[in-house]
């Protein structure tokens, strides 16, 4: 089973990885990364976003907006 909140050492996450709660690797969630800019977290491979300082954002990656639509 895959675990979206699995704590690992990461220095941009305050000591934990945010993870894709799509995107799955050798039974984990796949990381999510910290764009330049700096703000949230993207996951590089289905373009998922997460804003914790905005948290009205709804991401608009293919994946939740097929979410919203079934």
């Amino acid at each position: 089973m895959a675990d979206s909140y699995l704590p690992r050492a990461n220095k941009h996450a305050g000591g934990s990885v945010v993870r894709c709660p799509y995107c799955v690797e050798d039974g984990n969630f796949k990381a999510m990364s910290v764009p330049e800019s700096g703000d949230g977290h993207v996951c590089n491979y289905c373009g998922h976003v997460v804003l914790p300082s905005n948290p009205m954002y709804q991401c608009t990656c293919v994946k939740c907006i097929k979410l919203k639509v079934s």
